[in-house]
């Protein structure tokens, strides 16, 4: 499975995707917690809002199609997710 990161998100992790193998059918939550582990902490702390659950601002698209905030799917190594920040300026 591939999870792209963009924005802020790739500026955190210092790359812009991480590939990962799920064995069965996972909650995406949970498997984003695992993969941010290694990729320290400022990627956590943007990623999630320190209660396990994504921060408010983080989109999600899976195959796509972008995910309802609090959406909760489960993902296998077929998907495609992308995790981004809107950016704002003027």
């Amino acid at each position: 499975m591939k999870i792209y990161l963009y924005a802020t998100l790739r500026l955190a992790a210092g790359r812009s995707a991480i590939e990962t193998t799920v064995g069965e059918p996972r909650d995406l939550v949970g498997l984003l917690s695992e993969v941010a582990q290694p990729l320290g902490q400022k990627f956590q702390t943007t990623l999630f809002d320190g209660e396990n659950s994504l921060a408010p601002d983080v989109v999600v698209c899976l195959n796509e199609r972008m995910l309802e905030r609090g959406e909760r799917v489960t993902v296998s190594n077929s998907d495609e997710v992308s995790l981004l920040m809107p950016l704002a300026g003027g």
